[in-house]
């Protein structure tokens, strides 16, 4: 219920928002880091594991967008679960 409540807050502050305050250097700020860790993951699965060009794009913006918001929990959760091997 409080991720709910959270998730209502952070909808509700995004739709208040319009276009015309926002300023270019907010969308560099926003796309960059993205697209830099996007980039840098592909290039590491196509050189190192192998991947084909496409492959390592959608392998980027799969975890991209899974962000640390998913992952570290769930390892957490999974270090609890099985003590010794994290």
């Amino acid at each position: 219920l409080q991720e709910l409540a959270f998730f209502l807050v952070l909808l509700t502050a995004g739709l208040e928002i319009r276009v015309e305050q926002l300023k270019w250097h907010i969308f560099v700020m926003a796309i960059l880091p993205a697209a830099c860790e996007i980039l840098g993951i592909a290039l590491y699965a196509y050189y190192v594991m192998q991947y084909t060009r496409l492959e390592g794009l959608v392998l980027g913006s799969v975890l991209a967008a899974l962000g640390d918001g998913l992952v570290i929990p769930k390892m957490q959760e999974f270090s609890q679960s099985f003590p010794g091997h994290a």
